[in-house]
């Protein structure tokens, strides 16, 4: 006679990858709201504070600004697929810096640095797997 088992096994299906891409074009979206959120919330303070030392440090600001909403953006897309963390965070933060690029030259179409703009990849792409690394293990 034949014992049965107790146990069941579960079968874990993998992500589809039309799945996983969507979730990085909701990440990246995300980041897109973070932003916008934390320029708003910048533009509220500026009016209510006549302190010259925000208009010294904006750069600094907006840097931190794009930086933290990559990397919510990428925790979340990566929390949402549960694999692939740092290529979903790393794809978000790609996503980003390229969208954020196109809406940049249409509202300035100035000359563009090319060293400026590797530099905003290269940190983007540093936000980017962060998050994704966090965001998987949330």
């Amino acid at each position: 006679m034949a014992k049965s088992s107790r146990y069941t096994r579960s079968v874990l299906q993998s992500p589809k990858s039309a799945n996983t891409a969507l979730q990085v074009l909701k990440g990246a979206l995300i980041s897109l709201l973070a932003s916008v959120i934390f320029v708003l919330l910048l533009v509220g303070f500026s009016l209510l504070q006549e302190d010259v030392t925000l208009d010294r440090y904006l750069q600094y600001v907006m840097i931190m600004i794009t930086l933290l909403s990559i990397f919510i953006g990428s925790a979340w897309a990566s929390h949402k697929t549960q694999s692939q963390g740092l290529l979903v965070g790393i794809s978000v933060g790609i996503l980003y810096s390229l969208l954020s690029m196109v809406i940049g030259i249409e509202l300035n179409p100035s000359t563009l640095s090319v060293s400026i703009l590797l530099t905003k990849l290269a940190a983007a792409l540093a936000a980017g797997a962060l998050g994704g690394l966090v965001g998987l293990n949330l």
